[in-house]
């Protein structure tokens, strides 16, 4: 771990390419494996920036800028913001899988409920046409044997 340039303290990375002294608390960025101090306004601006992303890897960095700023400004309510709008995104993600979920299940059912409205139409349409034919065939055979008693006769 590199040494903090103000007291000699140990760095520690605490997000991304963000370092804090252990010791004294300073704030250092590694840029091309170089620690250079950081300008907490920047990290601020840009955490602030990130913020207001709807993406929720960009907010995590966000809070993870922000806890590493500590108690600068409202770093730590901007932060809370970002846990909030995550959680709220999950909820969000959530609800809509949940919804598309109940209209497939809607759609099952009504297609379940067509098919075997089809099926009872089937039958009905079985029952007169059975009963048609068995009409037309004991009048047939009704004919027949009056034809042919008539005929006898």
């Amino acid at each position: 771990m590199p040494k903090c340039n103000t007291c000699g303290g140990t760095t520690v990375f605490i997000a991304g390419d963000i370092a804090r002294c252990e010791y004294c608390g300073k704030l250092y960025s590694s840029t091309n494996g170089e620690m250079n101090l950081a300008d907490p306004e920047r990290l601020y601006s840009s955490a602030v920036s990130m913020s207001k992303s709807q993406n929720e890897e960009t907010l995590k960095s966000a809070i993870e800028t922000f806890e590493a700023l500590g108690s600068y400004k409202d770093s730590s309510s901007l932060a809370n913001v970002c846990r909030c709008m995550i959680a709220q995104s999950r909820v969000q993600a959530e609800e809509r899988r949940l919804l598309a979920e109940r209209q497939a299940e809607l759609e099952r059912i009504e297609s379940e409920k067509r098919a075997f409205e089809e099926k009872q139409k089937a039958k009905v349409l079985g029952i007169i046409i059975a009963a048609v034919s068995a009409v037309a065939v004991i009048a047939i055979v009704i004919g027949i044997i009056s034809n042919s008693s008539k005929s006898s006769s």
